[in-house]
């Protein structure tokens, strides 16, 4: 990974094992609700799959399901920040590495998931893309028409919701991050029980407006904290996270603020 592959946003070994793990359950919770990849709520038809007991697979076949769900984390955090170009270098290993693994046919470890109602054999992504129907009434900005790359997005972003881990979708300007995301937060709410809050940085954008944003969204529940509604999660999605302007000494406020959070799970 390091010696022939380019990542346009560097990862670190430690964060990438970390990201493993927490994939890998995700993956493997069936516990949480979760809008199982449906990344537009303008789309019409029902995603083939649903919550599944992992108790219910054949003893025999468990094995099988754990290294191929271990094999599709490993891919889409290790190979997941790599560029286009090395991730077909990463892809012709991950085959030698895992050649036990039925992938989708056709296609490689980036091509498919792991449908376990119907063994640990990989289904193509375009099994998942639903159709689209237009809706009049939603602003042409909004409107999401899915594909195969809306659809495996919102699934990994679907997946590590499910577990309430954060994440960082990164990406040229103008190719959809904002609408699959908020689309997936707006299906999540009803599933899910989740509130969703938007925020989008700029050059201008303080601390303490950050700070006030996320406190208004939340709920007194001690003198000294403050938590999501009964019941309920809340997910923070914030645009634009690198706008913030640098400090002389090379800090960003808005951003070493939610380094805070993210570390400390809240604020001083």
């Amino acid at each position: 990974l390091r010696k022939h592959c380019d990542e346009p946003v560097q990862t670190m070994d430690t964060q990438l094992v970390i990201s493993l793990c927490k994939l890998f359950q995700a993956l493997l919770n069936s516990d949480a609700a979760t809008a199982h990849g449906c990344s537009s709520k303008d789309a019409q038809g029902e995603i083939p799959l649903k919550p599944f007991d992992l108790k219910a697979i054949d003893p025999a076949e468990f094995e099988k399901f754990i290294v191929s769900s271990f094999c599709w984390a490993f891919t889409w955090t290790l190979g997941g920040a790599c560029d286009a170009k090395s991730r077909k270098v990463l892809e012709r290993e991950i085959e030698t590495w895992f050649s036990t693994v039925s992938m989708p046919r056709n296609g490689g470890p980036y091509d498919g998931f792991v449908n376990f109602y119907e063994g640990p054999k990989w289904k193509n992504w375009s099994e998942l893309v639903p159709v689209f129907r237009y809706n009049e009434s939603v602003s042409y900005f909004q409107l999401l028409v899915p594909n195969v790359e809306t659809i495996r997005t919102s699934f990994l972003l679907d997946k590590m919701l499910s577990l309430q881990a954060s994440m960082l979708l990164t990406g040229v300007s103008g190719v959809g991050k904002s609408v699959i995301i908020g689309n997936l937060l707006e299906s999540m709410k009803e599933i899910a029980n989740q509130v969703p809050c938007y925020m989008t940085f700029s050059a201008q954008t303080k601390a303490i407006q950050t700070q006030l944003s996320i406190e208004g969204k939340l709920e007194k529940r001690r003198k000294n904290m403050l938590g999501a509604p009964v019941n309920k999660t809340i997910a923070i999605l914030i645009d634009d996270v690198n706008m913030p302007l640098v400090e002389e000494y090379g800090a960003q406020p808005p951003v070493e603020l939610l380094r805070q959070f993210q570390d400390q799970q809240g604020f001083y």
